[in-house]
């Protein structure tokens, strides 16, 4: 390209020359004044050449010959200077067949809420939508881009749980519509805000019918399948006003066994409704690890209450005293025993045992009180009794004969003694009420197998005696078994009870691993229905979760074939769209109940890592789908100088029945106005530099600033981390715009896991299969500064320290401002810069005790690492009190 300076500039420049050369005249001076005059002049000439140029009017005709000649040279040179463009026209328009890129449409997400006598809409691709006018007064129109089936889902939960490296778990509830959590502003960090999680107690419920028990001292012991430690279970047992916590009995555990003990003033345990139809034992674990299973329960209870005892027909209490067997017994005489609490544990292994406590017992032995009866016991015999079971209708069932109503210890005198017996399994089961016999399924009968001779001694006081026979002394009168009070205990167990896991939110009878988890519930979403969501996600790694559903099996099945998912496993926005499996419920027992519940879960690959579903979700929209600007040709340039504001769409162009509401929540993007031909000369010459290939790194860099608008600057590296270096593979450090940033902080910008996948998968289909590309993104290094700054005189010190920080951060991290500044990527940060910024802020008189610490200054920065400047510690008063070998000092 010739001289395309304009005129003026080229007569000052030229008088700039001759100013140079000197005049060989009587004068002097030099050519300059030749031809301009005196600098004054030349000054007031340029100001005035156009109106002397072509006005004819010139102060001499060295003035006229100067401004004719180069006033010539314009119109050639406007000529010659059109050539290039010409010719670049004349190649890439003819030649190559390309032009200008038109326009591109913008897109932007849209919601919709459908009438509440309709169960789903169908809306078809195309439904145009109104968004007003553009600033040439033109209407905007906006179509559906896909048909999208809408319903009336509505989200009403978000929550998710995580265990953490020292395995205890985390549970977070951050939107449940029912207790008003709604959605924040901010959106929600899931597994990154510890603020809203808990540590989840972990627990068992153990249901069992042989833990109904009215009263009485209450002995349950839990044998688990694996260790458990020390101290770490507590027990709770239900009863009739909810849960009742039962102590352990110190000592007496191991690592895989815990015995409870429950006193006798404490409530019965018995089923609560709102619990379930049988008595629960609940288990919870302190340190948040799971609660093992349970391979054996076992109860057991002494002094049951509840008891009816029946004697010669008349009722007896077994708390009171009372004759057993009758005033007179004899062999056969039986007491009729109803323990209701044994009747409900039919089925189970039952070991029983009856404690009468006997009174009146003579203070001899039997032999000897019976001394001088005719059947009087024998050293030794004890009188005998059998249990036996009585069930109507049937034969007695034999539970054990020969069972010693008392000790017999010669010579000690006679005491009580324990009655054991077993329960068979096969007794019918059944409830009875009251103290009737009849009432009940079956009843216990206690019979005498001896007699104790009362009609024997009878008989000897009516005998007469033949006279002179010798006297001899008279009998003593015949025990009659008399107790003050009946105490019956027994011992049951079950192997591998029916037990549920508590889970962070529900519970389930199935035994699965834990997993980190994010949980989505929804409402008045049917099964076989079409759910579709948009969700606005902002994360910096790859998760690849995976979605389940909850089934009414009561356990979690994979959605992976009745789903289509643009999200990438949460990794990026997009739209989630799923046909609900016709077996998915709202009343699965692992979540709360009324909502149709979803879980997105970590791969195999990833689990073990308490961040495995970290990621920020900025909002999820129901019933949302792209819809994209109509005619974009017609539309004005200004349109796509800023993003369509929210909620510009709120309607379609004409009614459509049962919609209600369109709701646009976000501002559109990937909108482009056609491109005008210096960006079009600029793109062309890059394009055919690299031909669309990546081969080097300034191939790279181009390809993904032509195609992501999003990345602010791309730069080779070869170094990352300490040092490191690999020739084998390259690295790209991508460096995103402000607002393409998903980090939230504009001092530390970064792009998420999904743009990076992106622009790699972008780049790798257009390299060689054999280059080992990796995009990076910035490491961000933050280094304090403090110091103690001295103000003139007068200055309010603590505003002095504040225009401090501004100039530092204007100074140092500019970027966080200015969305055109690029990122001091490899820049170290050197003391006497910090310094001089300080010192050149107005009123600033001096600086002492600069310090810059952390992490090792003031070596020089990594490749890929950008050093933040951290002005928090710069206050009045703090100049850093304590130096280390890695500060430097000045002033």
């Amino acid at each position: 390209m010739l001289d395309d300076r304009p005129l003026d500039r080229r007569l000052t420049d030229l008088r700039a020359f001759c100013a140079k050369i000197p005049f060989d005249g009587p004068g002097g001076g030099t050519w300059a004044e030749v031809f301009f005059g005196m600098p004054e002049e030349s000054a007031a000439l340029g100001a005035e050449l156009p109106d002397r140029l072509w006005g004819g009017r010139t102060r001499s005709p060295l003035h006229g010959f100067t401004c004719a000649a180069l006033g010539m040279l314009d119109v050639p040179q406007s000529l010659l200077n059109a050539l290039p463009g010409r010719h670049r026209d004349l190649y890439y328009r003819s030649f190559l067949g390309l032009a200008e890129r038109p326009a591109r449409a913008d897109r932007a997400i849209v919601s919709f809420r459908i009438a509440e006598t309709l169960s789903e809409l169908e809306l078809k691709a195309g439904l145009a939508l109104d968004a007003g006018y553009d600033e040439a007064g033109s209407p905007r129109r906006y179509l559906l881009e896909r048909d999208l089936i809408a319903s009336r889902a509505r989200l009403t939960d978000l929550r998710w749980s995580r265990r953490l490296a020292d395995g205890s778990v985390r549970t977070a509830t951050a939107i449940e519509e029912r207790s008003r959590l709604l959605w924040p502003t901010g959106g929600i960090d899931v597994a990154l805000d510890t603020v809203l999680e808990l540590p989840a107690s972990s627990r068992r419920t153990i249901s069992s019918a042989i833990l109904a028990s009215a009263g009485g001292r209450r002995l349950i012991e839990v044998s688990f399948r694996e260790d458990v430690g020390a101290n770490v279970i507590s027990a709770e047992v239900s009863c009739a006003g909810g849960w009742v916590k039962i102590p352990r009995r110190e000592g007496a555990a191991t690592t895989t066994k815990l015995v409870l003990v429950l006193g006798g003033n404490a409530p019965p345990i018995e089923a609560n409704a709102a619990l379930g139809p049988l008595p629960m034992l609940r288990l919870s674990r302190s340190d948040g690890k799971e609660v093992p299973e349970v391979d054996l329960l076992e109860f057991s209870v002494d002094g049951v209450t509840g008891i009816a005892l029946w004697s010669d027909e008349t009722s007896l209490n077994p708390q009171r005293p009372g004759y057993a067997f009758g005033a007179r017994p004899s062999k056969g005489s039986a007491c009729e025993i109803i323990v209701p609490e044994l009747i409900g544990k039919t089925g189970f292994d039952v070991k029983a045992m009856l404690v009468p406590r006997w009174t009146d017992l003579p203070q001899v032995p039997f032999a000897s009180w019976y001394e001088g009866y005719p059947d009087a016991p024998r050293v030794g015999d004890n009188f005998g009794a059998s249990v036996s079971v009585i069930v109507a209708g049937r034969d007695p069932i034999p539970l054990g004969t020969g069972l010693g109503l008392f000790a017999v210890d010669d010579p000690a005198p006679p005491h009580g003694d324990q009655l054991r017996f077993d329960l068979p399994q096969s007794l019918p089961a059944g409830a009875g009420k009251g103290s009737l016999l009849s009432s009940y399924p079956w009843h216990l009968r206690l019979e005498l197998e001896r007699d104790f001779l009362h009609a024997t001694y009878d008989r000897d006081r009516l005998t007469v005696r033949p006279v002179g026979e010798p006297m001899r002394a008279p009998l003593n009168p015949p025990y009659t078994p008399r107790w003050s009070g009946l105490n019956l205990s027994y011992h049951c167990r079950q192997n591998a009870p029916d037990q549920r896991i508590i889970t962070p939110f529900g519970e389930t009878i199935v035994e699965e691993e834990f997993r980190d988890a994010i949980y989505v519930g929804f409402v008045d979403a049917k099964p076989g229905s079409q759910l579709t969501v948009y969700w606005s996600i902002s994360t910096r790694r790859m998760l690849g979760l995976r979605w389940e559903y909850l089934s009414e099996t009561d356990g979690w099945q994979d959605l992976t074939a009745y789903l289509c998912d643009e999200t990438d496993g949460l990794t990026r926005s997009g739209v989630w769209s799923a046909s609900l499996p016709d077996d998915a419920t709202t009343n699965g027992g692992l979540m709360p109940s009324g909502r149709l519940w979803l879980r997105a879960v970590p791969s195999s690959s990833d689990r073990g890592s308490d961040r495995s579903i970290a990621t920020h979700i900025a909002a999820i929209v129901v019933n949302a789908d792209f819809c994209r600007l109509e005619d974009v040709e017609t539309i004005g340039p200004g349109h796509f100088a800023t993003p369509l504001p929210p909620r510009s769409i709120a309607r379609p162009s004409d009614p459509v029945v049962g919609v209600e509401r369109v709701e646009q929540p976000f501002p559109s993007e990937g909108g482009r106005p056609a491109e005008d031909g210096a960006t079009f000369a600029v793109r062309v010459a890059a394009r055919l530099r690299h031909r669309g290939r990546c081969v080097t790194a300034w191939d790279a860099q181009q390809l993904l600033m032509e195609e992501f608008p999003e990345v602010r600057a791309v730069r080779a590296v070869r170094r990352l981390g300490q040092g490191r270096v690999e020739s084998r593979r390259s690295r790209l450090l991508v460096v995103p715009t402000n607002a393409a940033s998903v980090t939230g902080d504009r001092e530390r910008p970064g792009l998420s896991a999904g743009q990076l996948n992106a622009m790699r998968t972008f780049l790798a289909a257009r390299s060689s299969a054999w280059l080992e590309l990796e995009l990076v993104q910035p490491r961000y290094r933050s280094v304090p500064v403090s110091a103690r700054i001295g103000f003139r005189a007068g200055m309010n010190v603590h505003r002095g320290y504040r225009y401090v920080k501004e100039a530092l951060l204007s100074a140092f991290v500019p970027w966080r401002a200015d969305v055109g500044r690029p990122l001091p990527i490899g820049k170290a940060l050197e003391p006497f810069e910090v310094r001089d910024a300080i010192l050149a802020v107005e009123g600033v008189e001096s600086v002492h005790d600069l310090l810059l610490t952390g992490d090792g200054l003031p070596d020089p920065a990594a490749e890929d690492e950008v050093i933040v400047l951290d002005v928090s510690a710069l206050t009045p008063g703090v100049a850093g009190a304590q130096r280390t070998s890695q500060e430097t000092r000045l002033g």
